[in-house]
């Protein structure tokens, strides 16, 4: 039998490749080390290392070996981790960034029941763009990123999950010349003054049809930029309720203001504009219980917002099948 001590003397001396320095890393001695690795090439029946005048290599044994050793010691390593952030989850820092919409939507109140359940937990809640988020993940800057999952899903170094899909509606003013025109087209915004935050690749190929006033590509990543860019949904409302420009959000983010009439639903179908985001993070790290418990309370909320975005497609009569 062998120990996970031994496994790691093992890869450490494959990584140096000479028992000498292998030992001075592990902080043990030479003879030490030679035992142990005598001991683990004992326990498999099998020669590891074949020993050289300056060093040593893997024999067919060992090549086959190490990697799963690895595989092991990575689990121990993550195991670990989880269960220092677990028992320290009062002292550990959460921080997560959101893309506006899902900030929007979840975000604070998340961020505020996860906190209070935890008051020594130090809590930090970002708004960024939808591509600035899984940069921020991939820089290890936050614990956990919540935003569109276009490019994210591609990305090997990471884990996402699909959390929220939902419809988006143009609206606009009270009184706007639009309204009362009947069913209309793209081809009837024309340029329309768009008002909104920075637009995905998958979205920008057709907002961009809207006109030269609605907004335009950026040439270096082709994001669509409304002419009126935000990063907050509340400006997006202001702005339109006192100019002629739209915007577009889901009918709960505009209900109280449907509500009092302040704005109106654009008579156009729009089945391709839609929200497509979900959780972000590195493949590599371990999920703090902060951050854990962050995704179950949006996970809980997003069932709630799906049962009343339906009930309010019925009230505006924005009736689609394909969204529950």
């Amino acid at each position: 039998m062998f120990t996970l001590r031994q496994l790691t003397h093992a890869r450490t001396l494959a990584q140096v490749g000479n028992f000498h320095h292998a030992a001075k890393v592990l902080h043990i001695t030479q003879p030490a080390l030679t035992r142990s690795i005598q001991a683990l090439e004992a326990a498999l029946g099998v020669q590891l290392f074949n020993r050289l005048a300056l060093g040593v290599e893997l024999t067919r044994f060992g090549e086959a070996f190490l990697p799963k050793a690895h595989l092991l010691l990575q689990v121990r390593d993550d195991l670990t981790r989880e269960m220092k952030v677990l028992k320290a989850l009062e002292q550990v820092d959460l921080c997560v960034t959101m893309a506006p919409y899902p900030y929007d939507l979840h975000g604070p109140e998340v961020m505020a029941c996860v906190g209070s359940a935890h008051p020594g937990l130090q809590c930090r809640l970002l708004l960024g763009d939808w591509r600035g988020v899984t940069t921020q993940v991939l820089g290890r800057d936050v614990d956990l990123g919540v935003g569109e999952l276009t490019t994210a899903v591609d990305d090997a170094r990471l884990d996402t999950e699909l959390v929220g899909q939902h419809a988006l509606h143009f609206y606009c003013r009270a009184g706007h010349p639009i309204v009362g025109r009947g069913e209309l087209t793209l081809v009837d915004l024309a340029d329309t003054v768009l008002v909104g935050t920075r637009a995905s690749v998958r979205l920008g190929a057709v907002l961009v049809k809207l006109g030269g006033r609605a907004g335009a590509l950026d040439k270096t990543t082709g994001d669509f930029v409304p002419a009126w860019e935000v990063n907050a949904i509340h400006a997006a409302k202001d702005m339109v309720a006192s100019s002629d420009a739209i915007g577009a959000a889901m009918l709960t983010q505009i209900r109280h203001e449907l509500d009092t009439g302040a704005l109106c639903l654009v008579p156009v179908h729009t089945p391709w504009l839609r929200l497509n985001y979900g959780f972000i993070r590195r493949r590599d790290s371990a999920m703090s219980a902060g951050a854990l418990e962050f995704m179950e309370a949006f996970r809980e909320r997003e069932a709630a917002l799906n049962s009343q975005e339906a009930e309010l497609r019925r009230r505006f009569g924005r009736a689609d099948p394909a969204l529950p």
